[in-house]
């Protein structure tokens, strides 16, 4: 309650035209709850003010996935929903994806894409569009969704289990993406330049996604789902160091 209220505060003296946010988060991989984001679309509609939602980690989500994940346009007219193909099926860098949208917005996005952007090359659209074809027309793409999911909660649970074994620093427990966050007790910018110089592990600072953050980092497990072992030796790595340095 408090949350939304600060919420209809800040949309009513800032006043902002949009209001973004991801779900899976990057970097704390925390799913927002339901109610939270009924309130804010709710507050929205009333205000017409459009809630943007990106879903880039939409398909690792690890426990049940909340209604607002079905959410259509159509129903909430001042609603706008961000989807990639970078995470899900590992399309790094080819910036492929969709918005869902009022129909209106989507012509302005448009208009305003050709005037600004060149679009992604035609032989990655055409790639991906020869794979979903097959992949939905045979059923491999749900089996592929399904396998990836519970590799990445395998990384995740990994990650966890490594730091609470290791280095038993407060951190979060990922319910979907490819991250988590960690509290290291110290400026994290420092904490992550005398750690990578000494034990080649790379954390990224956490201050880079706000300033509450400055003591934290955040760790990707994604690279690492296909050999969750080398989470494990990376986090011995990082625990005999700071052994050897307290």
């Amino acid at each position: 309650d408090d949350t939304v209220e600060e919420f209809k505060e800040m949309v009513d003296n800032e006043k902002p035209r949009i209001v973004i946010f991801p779900s899976p988060d990057n970097p704390s991989s925390q799913v927002v709850p339901h109610e939270m984001v009924k309130a804010f679309m709710d507050v929205c509609n009333e205000r017409k003010i459009f809630l943007v939602i990106d879903h880039a980690y939409k398909t690792q989500c690890f426990g049940k996935t909340p209604a607002y994940f079905s959410w259509s346009p159509n129903d909430y007219p001042y609603l706008v929903t961000i989807h990639s193909n970078s995470k899900w099926c590992r399309g790094l860098g080819r910036r492929l994806g969709w918005i869902e949208a009022h129909p209106d917005v989507i012509d302005g996005m448009e208009r305003t894409q050709q005037c600004s952007m060149l679009c992604p090359d035609t032989l990655h659209q055409m790639a991906m569009t020869e794979y979903l074809e097959q992949a939905m027309g045979d059923g491999s793409l749900k089996k592929y969704l399904d396998d990836s999911r519970t590799a990445y909660k395998r990384a995740a649970d990994a990650t966890v289990n490594a730091i609470e074994k290791h280095l038993g620093m407060p951190h979060l427990i990922p319910q979907g993406g490819l991250y988590t966050l960690m509290k290291v007790d110290e400026d994290g910018d420092g904490f992550v330049k005398r750690v990578l110089k000494n034990t080649g592990v790379l954390f990224i600072p956490g201050k880079g996604f706000g300033s509450t953050l400055k003591e934290g980092v955040r760790i990707s497990y994604g690279p690492h789902v296909e050999n969750v072992g080398v989470i494990e030796e990376g986090f011995e790595r990082v625990a005999e160091y700071l052994g050897k340095n307290r």
